[in-house]
């Protein structure tokens, strides 16, 4: 967690596999995910289709084929905890982990694995467990098993840390106005 604290900006490209129960094939998404601490996230998906998820704070705009569609996580614990979850632990915050989450952490040599059970009965009603993996101080992947049997694992690639969207003109990807342009 103090690599998270001092590692800035992070930029990973992630592919990941959403598995649900009223599917037969699961569905394959690929993209690239953004982080500027304390609270500025981005999730612009490349394939199969384009889509872009922008939060800060507590707003979160999503654009896709389906359109553009506002949220304001201060309105709904659950969405705050399922979109929140990524961002504490990319900054760094245990104290905050620890309060949203029962934590059990393992480690083998370089390899880990943090395991999050959490303490919200709201949300804990939706999500079983969260893992999320990593090797020294890279990450590596987060699996997100849901109480209804669906799954979603998510593998990190190309994982860039110590970026300041700021200084270098990235600005537009933590754009609220402009989510899904230009990315």
């Amino acid at each position: 967690m103090a690599h998270f604290a001092r590692s800035g900006g992070v930029r990973a490209r992630f592919d990941e596999t959403r598995t649900l129960s009223i599917l037969t094939v699961p569905i394959e998404t690929e993209g690239f995910l953004y982080f500027s601490p304390p609270d500025r996230l981005a999730r612009v998906t490349t394939h199969p289709g384009a889509s872009t998820v922008v939060v800060h704070g507590t707003r979160v705009v999503f654009e896709g084929e389906t359109g553009r569609h506002e949220l304001d996580l201060a309105s709904s614990d659950i969405a705050r905890g399922l979109v929140g979850n990524l961002m504490v632990m990319l900054r760094g915050d245990l104290a905050e982990l620890r309060a949203r989450y029962a934590i059990t952490y393992e480690a083998e040599g370089e390899r880990w694995q943090l395991d999050l059970v959490p303490r919200s009965r709201d949300l804990r009603a939706l999500v079983e467990l969260v893992r999320v993996t990593g090797v020294g101080e890279r990450l590596m992947g987060m699996e997100t098993r849901e109480t209804n049997g669906d799954a979603t694992v998510t593998r990190f690639s190309e994982v860039e840390s110590g970026l300041d969207f700021d200084a270098d003109g990235s600005e537009n990807v933590f754009s609220l106005e402009s989510a899904g342009k230009d990315r």
